[in-house]
């Protein structure tokens, strides 16, 4: 279409309708056929989200970490910033919380400029030299 990004042609959402494609249909079987890890209390936090940072810094995370709303999984998003605006994804190619092949899928479908790093969900901590790479490169394209 004309006037909009190569990303957003590409990434286009399905329109709404009351019966929606299965998971299975819209993520890469990879990201889908491995049964979800579930963490629970400060070990279990550490082990899924975070078995790469000092356990100093992982106590002191669960402690602030709050419960995920249950809204998170029937809000529906109005609108996608990066249908029309550049993005950065970093993949952490260790992550236990999300699988890093949907990662790579969503940075794919959003036309990411993509960079991987071997790294847990908390890159920021694990691997902040990672993060500042992204950043930095991201700051430089504006």
């Amino acid at each position: 279409m004309p006037g909009r990004s190569r990303a957003s042609s590409q990434a286009a959402a399905p329109p709404h309708s009351s019966k929606r494609p299965s998971r299975r249909s819209r993520y890469p079987a990879s990201a889908t056929a491995r049964p979800s890890t579930c963490a629970s209390g400060p070990t279990g936090s550490a082990r899924v989200f975070a078995h790469d940072v000092p356990s100093t810094a992982t106590r002191v995370l669960a402690a602030g970490q709050r419960p995920l709303s249950g809204t998170a999984f029937t809000d529906r998003c109005t609108a996608a910033a990066w249908r029309a605006l550049p993005s950065w994804t970093l993949v952490c190619g260790q992550d236990r919380g999300i699988v890093p092949e949907l990662r790579r899928f969503q940075a794919r479908r959003a036309g990411s400029r993509t960079t991987e790093a071997a790294s847990s969900h908390l890159p920021l901590y694990s691997r902040p030299d990672a993060v500042v790479s992204v950043i930095r490169a991201a700051a430089r394209a504006a």
